[in-house]
C-alpha cells in the first residue's frame, strides 16, 4: 500500500527543499509554486535532480514523459503522480 497523500506532500516538499538548498536556494519550497525559475528557483538541470531525488526516495519509477518540464507543473501535481505510481 502506498503512502497517504498527506505523506506524499511532505516527502516532496522534503525533497525540493534538499535540492534547492544544494543548489544554493534558500526559500521554503511550496506545492502550488511552479516548478521553475520563477517558481522554485530550479532551472532545468535542477528540475531533473528533483526528479532523481523524488524517485530514489519514493522507490519509483517516473515515466520519460515527465522528465521534460512541461508535464509536471507544480510539485502537487508531482505529489499526485507519485501516488498515482504507487510511492
Amino acid at each position: 500500500m502506498g503512502r497517504s497523500s498527506a505523506e506524499l506532500d511532505r516527502l516532496v516538499l522534503e525533497v525540493a527543499e534538499r535540492v534547492m538548498r544544494q543548489r544554493g536556494i534558500q526559500r521554503l519550497p511550496s506545492l502550488d509554486l511552479p516548478v521553475t525559475e520563477e517558481g522554485l528557483g530550479l532551472d532545468s538541470m535542477g528540475r531533473l535532480e528533483l526528479l532523481q531525488a523524488l524517485e530514489e526516495t519514493a522507490k519509483v519509477s517516473i515515466p520519460e514523459i515527465y522528465w521534460d518540464g512541461r508535464k509536471l507543473k507544480t510539485l502537487r501535481e508531482t505529489a499526485k503522480l507519485l501516488a498515482h505510481l504507487g510511492a
